[in-house]
C-alpha cells in the first residue's frame, strides 16, 4: 500500500510506501504499540513539477517506490532554493517518515537531469548536503 499527499502547505508531493512495523510493549502505562522498523531510503524527484495527482507517470511512480520500499519526494518546483526547503523538509521529518537520515539520492524525470544536477550543486554548496550527482529515474 501506497500513500500520496501533498506536504508542507503544498510545497510537494510525498509518495510513501507503508513501513514494515512491529509490535512493542510499553511499561508505563501498559500497553501495545505498533513501531515502524526497517527506515528505508528517500528519492528527492526533480520532475518539473509533474509529480502530483493527475500525472500519468504516477502509478509507475508509485509501484517504483513500493517495489523498492523508497519514499520518494517530489518538489513542484525545480528552482533550487525551493528544493531546498523540500530537503530541510525531509531532514525534519525523515524519523517519522520511518526514513535513514542522509540516505537520500536526488534523481530526475526524463529531461530534468541537467536542472537536478543545478539543485545537487546548490544542496551541497549552501547546505553541506552529502549527496552525489543526480540520475535518471528510469520506471
Amino acid at each position: 500500500m501506497v500513500t500520496c499527499s501533498l506536504y508542507q502547505d503544498g510545497l510537494g508531493y510525498l509518495i510513501d510506501p507503508e513501513s514494515d512495523t512491529k509490535e512493542v510493549f510499553i511499561p508505563s502505562p501498559p500497553s501495545m504499540v505498533q513501531v515502524k522498523v526497517h527506515p528505508r531510503d528517500a528519492i528527492l524527484l526533480i520532475s518539473g513539477g509533474v509529480a502530483r495527482p493527475g500525472w500519468k507517470g504516477l502509478e509507475a511512480l508509485e509501484a517504483y517506490a513500493e517495489d523498492n520500499k523508497v519514499a520518494i519526494v517530489c518538489p513542484l518546483s525545480d528552482d533550487p532554493e525551493e528544493v531546498a526547503e523540500s530537503y530541510l523538509w525531509l531532514e525534519r521529518k525523515c524519523r517519522s517518515l520511518n526514513i535513514r537520515y542522509g540516505c537520500w539520492r536526488v534523481m530526475a524525470t526524463e529531461g530534468e537531469l541537467e536542472a537536478a544536477q543545478r539543485v545537487v550543486d546548490h544542496l551541497v554548496s549552501r547546505l553541506d548536503a552529502d549527496l552525489d550527482k543526480a540520475e535518471v529515474l528510469a520506471l
